[in-house]
């Protein structure tokens, strides 16, 4: 029926779409990329709740990882909508206690999303600790990583978003003691320690992106940092995670910049 009436597609069941109907059931990726490719309207198409097939993607346990990645590729804006709560899809996934994975992507396609207020005021950490991910197997690690994302993007940052509804909207003019500085530096280096740790490059990536201060906290370099990244993600130098920091292998890099044989990114 579908290859004989390919409009019957876009047709609602109901108060979803049936790309939300197929989502939410868990059905094959194939059968989602027939749908997306023969009717790409339906990616932003919401349903009664205000939400678009990608809210659905990050709070339903049936839907799976690439599923998501599959719906943030061919539509990235997806992951700064809103549904009728002013939830992102991030806010469902921390409700929902979505896998770390499929939280990593959706902090990867919208970072400003972790300070996002929805209409009961809670950002995806609150909603996160409110549903406990420590309590369960799936994820135990996504708290903590919303709480270390959350503060690398604001350590001694002082041009923060100044939307009313984001969370950490207060500037200040005080300098810093030595003593507060100090701590700030040492929490991002095991922040981004922990992350070089996961494999998580991207999320290196995204608090030096973010955080303009980031670099003259932990005194990067600015011209050795894109070759930093390119170390600690390149296939051929899976050794450097295992038998150096991220400190020990920019202090080589300091040093003998062509150390690890590895051009800039």
């Amino acid at each position: 029926m579908v290859n004989t009436c390919p409009e019957a597609l876009n047709e609602r069941l109901g108060r979803r779409t049936l790309l939300h109907y197929v989502i939410s059931e868990g059905m094959d990726i194939q059968i989602i990329k027939y749908i997306t490719t023969q009717a790409p309207t339906l990616i932003s198409q919401t349903d009664s709740f205000g939400s678009i097939p990608l809210h659905l993607a990050a709070s339903y346990p049936s839907s799976s990882r690439p599923v998501l990645s599959h719906l943030l590729e061919i539509y990235p804006d997806g992951a700064h909508a809103l549904d009728h709560r002013s939830q992102t899809a991030l806010h469902r996934a921390c409700k929902s206690r979505a896998s770390l994975s499929k939280v990593l992507a959706l902090i990867e396609a919208n970072p400003k999303a972790l300070f996002w207020r929805d209409h009961g005021k809670n950002t995806p950490l609150n909603w996160a600790e409110k549903f406990d991910h420590s309590l369960t197997d799936v994820c135990p690690e996504v708290v903590e990583l919303i709480s270390m994302m959350e503060d690398i993007l604001t350590l001694q940052c002082s041009e923060r978003v100044s939307n009313g509804q984001y969370a950490h909207d207060h500037t200040t003019d005080v300098l810093h003691d030595d003593t507060i500085i100090d701590e700030e530096r040492q929490r991002a280096k095991e922040i981004l320690s922990h992350f070089q740790a996961m494999s998580w490059y991207e999320g290196i990536r995204i608090a030096f992106a973010c955080n303009r201060n980031l670099i003259s906290l932990i005194e990067v370099q600015l011209e050795l940092y894109p070759t930093l990244l390119s170390i600690l993600a390149h296939p051929n130098c899976g050794c450097v995670g295992k038998n150096f920091g991220l400190e020990s292998t920019y202090a080589i890099l300091l040093r003998c910049p062509g150390a690890f044989g590895v051009d800039r990114i």
